[in-house]
């Protein structure tokens, strides 16, 4: 990062309405500094192990250290999530974390530009990801009340309890319901 932004690069891009980017880093960060089984513990909210906070305590610290570097773009609070494929493709950025999903713009940009593996701390083992749709369910917002109310007991179906345990940890219940 230090290399990045010594050569006049923008280090790397963070979306301030999601803080997307950063969320995806340190997620990253956390799958490879922590025993994969007790960060399973902690995912399925079985247990959370002092590895997994330490993990995350130091995910968070050095992503801070980044942004006190000036690692992501100046005032970044302001750029939205479909800015950084336009925004890396201006040449100006030296990285971004992304999917496939934004490989299409990243051509289209006439830029050199390649893939890798966000990497791990140990170069004796093989990283792991962080899965984009891992534990995710896409339901379309115009569907009729009797058709969200289908979708979803095809869901709760076919993973019993996961999803009210899921929803329930990460939403407001009562949103949910309303669904």
């Amino acid at each position: 990062m230090a290399k990045a932004k010594d050569a006049g690069y923008i280090p790397t891009e963070c979306a301030g309405d999601v803080y997307h980017q950063m969320l995806w880093i340190v997620c990253s960060m956390v799958l490879n500094s922590a025993p994969k089984e007790e960060i399973d513990d902690w995912y399925y909210g079985r247990e959370c192990t002092d590895n997994v906070k330490n993990a995350f305590i130091d995910a968070y610290t050095r992503v801070l250290d980044w942004y006190n570097k000036g690692y992501f773009r100046e005032n970044f609070e302001g750029t939205k999530i479909d800015d950084i494929p336009t925004l890396f493709s201006q040449g100006e950025t030296a990285f971004v974390v992304g999917g496939d999903w934004d490989i299409a713009n990243y051509e289209a940009s006439g830029l050199n530009v390649g893939a890798f593996v966000f990497p791990g701390f140990s170069a004796d083992e093989d990283p792991y990801i962080v899965n984009a749709t891992d534990g995710a369910w896409a339901l379309n917002a115009d569907l009729t009340p009797t058709e969200k109310e289908a979708a979803g007991l095809c869901v709760r179906t076919a993973y019993p309890g996961l999803v009210w345990d899921f929803c329930s940890m990460a939403f407001d219940p009562d949103r949910i319901l309303k669904l």
